[in-house]
């Protein structure tokens, strides 16, 4: 750690937000700062920092006297820290961002974002990495540099609503674009040739007899006398720190950054392009037979969630048996020995009484009335056909005559007549057991119409390769011509 700074994560108490209270926490250990160069330091510290429970700040502390406030320097502003004078842990200085009402404190930005982040103590300087939590700053930045590359292909995109200057059909840096920066570059470079000049007036040593003088030049003369042979006078010195040299340069910088981001934009979409063409040849080989190819693990898995299905059904059939067994008997109820019905609609419980689960006839005005503690709403499965053997039930007509409804007060069994899912689990393991056995395993031969498909799939995916081909060398034309112009 520097002997004439150190940096801590603090947490400040406001009575008011023009007025300070206290420090209320403050780290044991300084964050670590690391020597890069002579008055040149650098840190890594997480955005969002906690001390404890709760979030926390940077704060400075100087061990010995400035000559002038410590500032921070961020998206090209510097801003003067605020002084804390802490009777207990004595004088530092904070960012003193905006006021939280809400929480009744001042923000500090430094902790609230990730990037570069620079403090300058006197001609110290110090660079903070503000990583999110989580990431290293190497980490961070590869993230970040993805993000960039991804952003430029959405620009790139030619379906996409952002928009930049097109060339044909894909959207790429155009030729004008181009021509100008090539052209503004060859004027930038005449005008950095000859950058233009101003004396600027400084004194300097001279020559007695060829002396431009000034006030100090009379008083070294009364002092010493005139046999002196040089003397203090009025000299000048050429500078090109002049505001059209400014202006220039503030434009040249700009440019650089514009055309550096597009080299970066072009070669993460020439990248991207390059792997969509290796992954459309890889596709292109692999289906080269025409053979359906089986993953016999798959086969297994629908086996098995088949048979699972299967398996609850038949749990909820031995419940459903099992309340009707309890149910008492009644002389006033209708008997039938056999019911046997297909479910017409997904059941629906009752809307003006939902003590019982509708279910519907397929083909007749006809709905049983189950209790709903009987059975699930999805016990009985639409366009599936069931029997019920030895029901007792009440019938009661709708208000308009239309419908019968069977209330089931009884019944001794159900079974499914024709179940799917026993359909089901045959066809699969019939599949699972002739597969198994051909050559190559786990493959049949296409049929007419899936060959066709396929064709006419192979087809497309060749026409999307010789377009992506074309369009990575344009991107690979246009690459070259943003290394020429790119200032190095």
């Amino acid at each position: 750690m520097p002997e004439n700074f150190e940096l801590k994560l603090v947490i400040v108490h406001w009575q008011s937000k023009d007025h300070f209270g206290y420090i209320d926490k403050i780290s044991r250990c300084p964050i670590k700062v690391i020597k890069q160069e002579e008055k040149i330091f650098t840190a890594d510290i997480p955005s969002y920092p906690l001390l404890g429970h709760k979030h926390s700040q940077i704060a400075l502390r100087c061990k010995s006297t400035l000559n002038s406030t410590p500032k921070v320097l961020q998206d090209n502003d510097t801003k003067d820290l605020f002084p804390l004078s802490d009777p207990k842990n004595g004088k530092w200085w904070i960012q003193k961002g905006d006021w939280i009402k809400k929480y009744k404190y001042h923000d500090a930005p430094s902790c609230r974002f990730a990037g570069l982040f620079t403090i300058i103590i006197g001609d110290i300087t110090v660079r903070l990495n503000i990583t999110p939590s989580g990431f290293t700053p190497l980490e961070y930045q590869g993230l970040l540099d993805s993000f960039k590359g991804e952003l430029w292909l959405l620009i790139f995109e030619k379906n996409s609503t952002l928009t930049i200057s097109k060339d044909g059909k894909e959207k790429l840096p155009g030729d004008e674009f181009q021509r100008k920066v090539g052209k503004f570059i060859k004027f930038a470079d005449q005008v950095l040739g000859k950058p233009n000049e101003e004396l600027r007036e400084r004194q300097e040593i001279q020559r007695i007899e060829k002396v431009r003088p000034t006030a100090k030049t009379y008083m070294e003369l009364s002092t010493i006398g005139t046999s002196i042979k040089f003397v203090t006078g009025r000299g000048y010195k050429p500078s090109y720190n002049t505001p059209d040299n400014k202006y220039i340069a503030d434009i040249i910088n700009r440019l650089i950054l514009i055309v550096r981001n597009l080299k970066k934009g072009v070669e993460s979409s020439k990248k991207a392009l390059e792997y969509n063409v290796l992954s459309i040849q890889k596709k292109l080989l692999q289906e080269k037979d025409y053979i359906l190819k089986f993953d016999s693990s798959k086969l297994d898995a629908e086996i098995k969630q088949a048979e699972n299905i299967k398996h609850r059904w038949d749990q909820k059939k031995i419940e459903f048996e099992n309340y009707f067994s309890q149910q008492d008997k009644n002389s006033n109820d209708g008997y039938q020995e056999n019911i046997s019905f297909t479910v017409g609609s997904s059941p629906k419980i009752n809307t003006f009484n939902s003590d019982y689960i509708d279910v519907w006839y397929k083909t007749k005005p006809v709905v049983l009335k189950f209790p709903c503690d009987s059975c699930d709403i999805d016990f009985f499965k639409k366009k599936t056909t069931y029997r019920l053997s030895n029901i007792q039930y009440k019938n009661q007509d709708s208000k308009d005559g239309k419908t019968r409804m069977i209330y089931i007060k009884k019944i001794s069994s159900v079974e499914i007549l024709e179940d799917k899912s026993d359909k089901i689990i045959i066809s699969l393991k019939k599949d699972r057991e002739k597969y198994s056995k051909t050559k190559p395993k786990w493959t049949r031969p296409l049929n007419p119409q899936e060959i066709s498909e396929k064709n006419r799939e192979l087809s497309g995916m060749r026409k999307r390769e010789e377009m992506l081909v074309n369009v990575t060398q344009k991107y690979y034309e246009k690459l070259t011509n943003l290394n020429l112009i790119t200032i190095k």
